[in-house]
């Protein structure tokens, strides 16, 4: 945790300021700086437990706690544990807590991990400790019943937007000064970087105008906000994150300025005009086909994700990477990746109830983290002979996969890639594999390994207790010699 903190300071002091408050932030970063070269701890690895918390030691004898198994709606964290200060809330915590409703975290808290809070959708009240220093991302993602929410003054570093699809959140307070972070109108941004970071899911306006000194729109800024039906955006932006827009239902024109260089918005989607990415392809559509435009290089993360709508793409032969999610969660039946995408990215149709049919491309290297997880209706794969990588779940709970013939390329499945798919019968495993992950085809209880004696896959498969076919294996003899 030290190191991630001093770092985050480091970044926040080198970035650019105006004029008035440059010499504010040298005294605020030379200050807290100080406080942290104090304070902050290095992180041991060694796991202990109090009461209904783990937590971890960190090289000053201060605490991060690591986990939770209470069942209370109302949670005092602890200001120590066994008699040992606690300084910081690691990553996923409380996630997906559905008991949660209140929260009051201590102020010797000085940091909150990555989605600390994230899916407890009970949870209505936080109080944040008065110096905390750090805040993670997506902490609060998904806390649909929570209201309000103050930041401390003392803020140095803020992730991708915390409040994430916080559905009734209307406004986010910062109390005092901050040299690094403003709000205005309910809106947070981060000053040193003229980036918008959250866009609350419940604010109601539905006009909205970036303001000009705002160059940069962060990933899930404007995340899942339904009330929003037009957003005009200056010359200066210059860099977008992700898909800022994903889920805004109701968002039916971006107002891109002419002297804009960068982006445009046309029929439908908006672009980047420099990179020939795809960012996000707008809710306000009814289309069940869409074909994407010829000269497009990539899609973005999250661009079509929860199209529902969305049975059939199109998708051009310029096109070379595939983003994060780019088609989670949406209705496709079927999807032909393009010949010249080499990588799928994690999640990339991950939740497409209704995908039957993968075409994938003949130069395919890698299949990222859970690209086609619960594609239910998924059926059969062709993998292209090219294939090196699959990915941690990448086929989990593909019910409807019955056969499988892994390439002999492949030298690596990832732990839980095929976990789940009860259909599966049989599989026929390369000779070269390096890597069968734990788990890899657990809950394939019908599953046949077809295996070559002497490799990996017949000691998996033994281990494993997989019955297994040997391949048929043409010997060498005297007579052909």
């Amino acid at each position: 945790m030290y190191n991630q903190v001093i770092n985050d300071l480091i970044e926040r002091i080198k970035q650019p300021l105006d004029k008035g408050a440059r010499m504010k932030k040298l005294f605020y970063g030379f200050f807290i700086f100080l406080i942290l070269m104090l304070s902050i701890p290095v992180c041991c690895a060694e796991e202990l437990t109090f009461d209904d918390y783990t937590y971890t030691v960190l090289s000053d004898g201060t605490a991060e706690i690591t986990g939770y198994s209470g069942s209370l709606s109302r949670v005092l964290l602890p200001e120590t544990v066994n008699d040992i200060k606690v300084t910081s809330i690691g990553s996923s915590v409380f996630a997906q807590n559905e008991i949660l409703e209140e929260v009051t975290i201590p102020d010797s808290v000085i940091s909150i991990g990555d989605h600390s809070f994230g899916e407890c959708t009970a949870l209505k009240k936080v109080k944040l400790p008065e110096k905390l220093q750090r805040l993670g991302d997506l902490v609060f993602q998904g806390n649909t019943a929570l209201t309000d929410i103050t930041l401390p003054e003392t803020l140095v570093y803020v992730g991708m937007n915390p409040f994430d699809r916080c559905d009734l959140l209307e406004s986010v307070v910062l109390s005092g000064e901050n040299p690094f972070y403003s709000v205005a109108e309910g809106i947070l941004y981060d000053r040193l970087s003229n980036a918008l970071i959250s866009y609350p899911a419940g604010k109601q306006d539905e006009k909205y105008t970036v303001p000009d000194w705002v160059t940069a729109i962060n990933a899930a800024a404007f995340s899942e906000n339904p009330f929003i039906t037009e957003i005009t955006l200056s010359e200066n932006i210059t860099d977008i994150s992700g898909n800022p827009f994903c889920g805004c239902i109701n968002l039916l024109n971006i107002f891109v300025s002419p002297f804009n260089q960068n982006f445009e918005f046309q029929n439908n989607i908006f672009l980047n005009s420099q990179k020939r990415e795809l960012i996000a392809y707008l809710w306000n559509s009814d289309k069940e086909k869409f074909s994407v435009p010829s000269g497009i290089l990539s899609i973005g993360n999250e661009a079509f994700y929860k199209h529902m709508e969305l049975t059939s793409i199109n998708l051009p032969d310029t096109l070379i990477y595939i983003g994060d999610a780019a088609f989670a969660q949406s209705g496709l039946t079927s999807i032909t990746f393009p010949k010249n995408v080499i990588s799928l990215g994690d999640s990339v149709c991950s939740g497409c109830p209704n995908l039957k049919t993968v075409v994938f491309p003949s130069k395919l290297t890698k299949i990222g983290k859970y690209a086609f997880s619960e594609c239910r209706s998924l059926e059969s794969v062709t993998l292209p002979k090219t294939l090196n990588v699959i990915g941690d779940g990448a086929f989990f709970q593909c019910e409807a996969l019955s056969e499988l013939k892994l390439p002999e390329n492949l030298h690596f499945i990832g732990d839980y890639a095929f976990l789940f798919c009860t259909g599966l019968t049989s599989v026929d495993f390369p000779d070269n594999l390096y890597s069968i992950g734990k788990g890899a085809f657990y809950g394939a209880e019908n599953l046949t390994a077809t295996v070559t004696p002497g490799t990996l896959a017949e000691e998996w498969a033994i281990n494993s207790e997989v019955p297994l076919v040997h391949k048929n294996i043409n010997y060498i003899t005297t007579d052909s010699i």
